[in-house]
């Protein structure tokens, strides 16, 4: 919640693999559109601006909490709220009907900018400790459950031209994102971000645990199956060969490792 890193591309990828919500026991074949998404995605995906605002608010209340309150006096307490707030968030948004997964990121990335900076000295070491945890427990799981997955899995549906789509898809979003807003960024910088480091970026994206946990959550409709697999594909491919030639790419690029 706001000390790993992430890809909002990787979540993008699958999150309409989410919308809209199916029955468990449909088994209705559902057609794609150009795009390669289910129909009526687009009805749902106009509702994701409306998913940030919950844990935005919730944040709010939770930093004017800690930093008008004595609850510093309790570093116990304040870790206690700080870990069962941000889970309220995913479910209330779960309750609500929007992606729980999507209001976890908000959430950790408006804790970092202002819960975190309230919290006394021994709440933010314990805090992070906890979250480090955490996370490392999580990974480690879901990487686990993404190979058994692949080999367990029974409904698998691959599809050559949806998967080439989707590869070309990520990689060109990608390009679009990393080199006109590090051009812009260069406008106002004294030191610009060489077109390595540029290079370096667009190579290294890496589609993971986010994406597949989206895209497992409803594999009832053909369509959603199609999705799964590809994406389950998206991610052992960039986790296996481009994490596994990081190395040699920055010594190609002559980025030398800190």
């Amino acid at each position: 919640m706001g000390y790993g890193g992430g890809n909002c591309l990787g979540p993008s990828v699958a999150v309409t693999a989410r919308w809209p919500p199916t029955s468990p026991t449909s088994s209705v074949q559902e057609p794609l559109v150009a795009s390669g998404y289910p129909t009526g995605s687009p009805g749902s995906i106009a509702s994701f601006p409306e998913t940030p605002v919950m844990p935005w608010g919730l944040r709010q209340l939770e930093a004017h909490v800690t930093k008008f309150t004595k609850l510093h006096c309790f570093p116990l307490l304040e870790t206690a709220l700080f870990f069962l707030m941000s889970w309220s968030t995913f479910l209330l948004a779960e309750a609500c009907g929007f992606t729980g997964v999507v209001a976890v990121l908000f959430c950790g990335i408006t804790q970092a900018h202002y819960t975190y900076n309230n919290l006394s000295v021994e709440s933010r070491s314990r805090t992070k400790q906890l979250f480090e945890v955490l996370h490392f427990l999580a990974e480690n799981f879901i990487f686990s459950y993404m190979g058994l997955a692949l080999f367990t899995f029974q409904k698998h549906v691959f599809s050559p031209v949806f998967i080439i789509g989707a590869f070309v898809a990520i990689f060109l979003g990608r390009a679009a994102h990393i080199y006109p807003l590090s051009f812009f960024l260069n406008l106002g910088r004294r030191h610009k971000i060489g077109w390595n480091f540029q290079h370096m970026m667009m190579f290294s994206g890496l589609r993971g645990a986010m994406a597949f946990a989206l895209a497992i959550r409803d594999t009832a409709s053909y369509a959603r199956q199609m999705m799964f697999t590809t994406t389950l594909l998206i991610v052992f491919f960039t986790v296996w060969v481009i994490g596994g030639g990081t190395t040699p790419m920055l010594s190609w690029l002559n980025i030398r490792s800190v």
